[in-house]
């Protein structure tokens, strides 16, 4: 994407500012345009070749006297390129512009750079997953938590903190998700790092800037400094209370720091809802994740329904493949904590992996499976059979990579000799009578009592 930005000389700071965050944040490309010897209203056109457009509006930018007819072109803009208004001293200006999208930062320049990010984050992509729910009794983090807008927000970075802040760091996550393509919550509690690592990067390969908030995690859990996107690493284990209730129980067989209300609907039955939503915390606006504040220690029975419905979702992962797409971070942490999983939950959850072309946790889970289980195990002999196929003896994989559409893929298969064709080139004749040879073999076939596609390949092949 490029945004063009039409300004006088006196912002040519702020403008080198925003094309530094935007490059750096986001891999956005910036052209200035500074005239000196034009004012705004007639050099912004020389900007409107770019993906959206950005005016700064100063004494040099926008003098006076007003007039409408020197504003005319701007005024009747259709819309495309977007394009958004900074008014940054006082100047001349048709007051239409401030129904579109218009900022007066009062000269808090830093605010009129998250202000032009929030925008173009708004413009360039939808986001990705739902809004973090704000919790207004943990108060806004914008005045206790400077730091943390400068360390994660206005650049890439990574940001540690206790538990005890877990409250604030929700709402933290809720504020400035608008800066984000979007905000990842993980519980990290129970999961292997190796896991951990392949599902931060299957999140991040082509979805914009993300702001990851991992719960509950590891301190040793490396992360990676070479990208764009932000970390936000809450350290420790959340305290438990022992569960009173069935309910209780149920809910806390689940992950504590972030699951889908779905799968406590599943264990409990939907029509509960209102009776157990009441004793966890919203994680999303749309209430469809939730949270516990202290983790509920679930007993045996508890435990055995959460597999047990985990079991038959992935076992059918076919016929509702975005609820498991949901549950895939609850599957991972689910068979590493609890004994109780059994082998086909653990080889259908690596094959629902290799399905969502997961590779690296479906060769990790598969090798887990076929290392720890029985050598007679019918599960750990398939686990052993699909490794074959995808790993080879030095620990690459065999599969080749997705295929896109419009892209020819070739398959080399060993020990087989392609038989050999006769020269075909270019010459007019030639393939005027491979035509026709064609539509009789067509007209042919119709009349038999194969179908042309049948009799085709038939031929072809014999």
């Amino acid at each position: 994407m490029q945004l063009g930005i039409c300004c006088s000389p006196l912002q040519h700071q702020l403008a080198a500012r925003l094309t530094s965050r935007f490059e750096r944040n986001h891999g956005i490309t910036t052209v200035v345009v500074a005239d000196e010897s034009a004012p705004l209203m007639e050099s912004w056109e020389q900007a409107s070749a770019s993906d959206a457009v950005l005016l700064m509006l100063d004494r040099k930018s926008a003098p006076g006297p007003l007039k409408r007819d020197d504003w005319q072109s701007l005024l009747e803009h259709d819309g495309a390129p977007p394009v958004a208004t900074l008014k940054l001293e006082h100047c001349f200006y048709p007051k239409l512009l401030e129904r579109t999208r218009f900022f007066a930062p009062n000269g808090n320049e830093l605010e009129a750079e998250r202000w032009v990010e929030r925008w173009l984050v708004g413009i360039t992509s939808a986001r990705a997953g739902g809004e973090i729910h704000r919790i207004l009794s943990a108060g806004s983090s914008g005045g206790s938590a400077v730091e943390w807008w400068a360390s994660v927000v206005d650049t890439p970075g990574v940001l540690t903190l206790a538990p005890s802040v877990i409250d604030a760091v929700q709402t933290f996550a809720s504020e400035t998700g608008s800066h984000f393509q979007g905000v990842v919550w993980i519980g990290c509690e129970g999961v292997p790092l190796e896991a951990l690592r392949s599902e931060i990067e299957f999140r991040a390969v082509g979805s914009g800037r993300l702001l990851f908030v991992l719960v509950h995690a590891d301190p040793d859990i490396a992360i990676p400094t070479d990208s764009r996107h932000s970390f936000v690493i809450v350290e420790g284990r959340p305290e438990t209370i022992v569960a009173t209730s069935p309910m209780e129980a149920s809910i806390g067989a689940c992950r504590n720091s972030g699951f889908p209300g779905a799968l406590v609907d599943l264990m409990l039955g939907h029509e509960r809802r209102h009776e157990w939503a009441g004793l966890v915390m919203p994680l999303t606006a749309d209430r469809r994740w939730f949270r516990l504040r202290n983790g509920i220690e679930p007993n045996r029975e508890a435990c055995k329904r959460h597999l047990e419905v985990l079991q038959e979702l992935f076992k059918g992962w076919r016929r509702q493949p975005e609820l498991c797409r949901e549950l895939a971070g609850e599957a991972t942490w689910a068979i590493q904590r609890n004994p109780l999983a059994s082998n086909e939950l653990r080889l259908d959850f690596a094959l629902f992996l290799l399905a969502e072309q997961r590779m690296p946790e479906a060769v990790t889970w598969l090798k887990i499976l076929a290392a720890t289980a029985d050598e007679q195990d019918q599960f750990a002999i398939q686990a052993r059979e699909e490794l074959r196929w995808l790993v080879d003896e030095f620990g690459s994989y065999r599969r080749p990579q997705p295929i896109v559409p419009g892209e020819q893929v070739a398959f080399d298969f060993p020990g087989f000799v392609m038989p050999e064709q006769p020269a075909i080139d270019n010459d007019r004749m030639l393939l005027e009578e491979l035509r026709e040879d064609l539509a009789e073999e067509l007209q042919h076939a119709a009349a038999s009592s194969r179908s042309p596609r049948r009799q085709l390949q038939f031929d072809l092949f014999s």
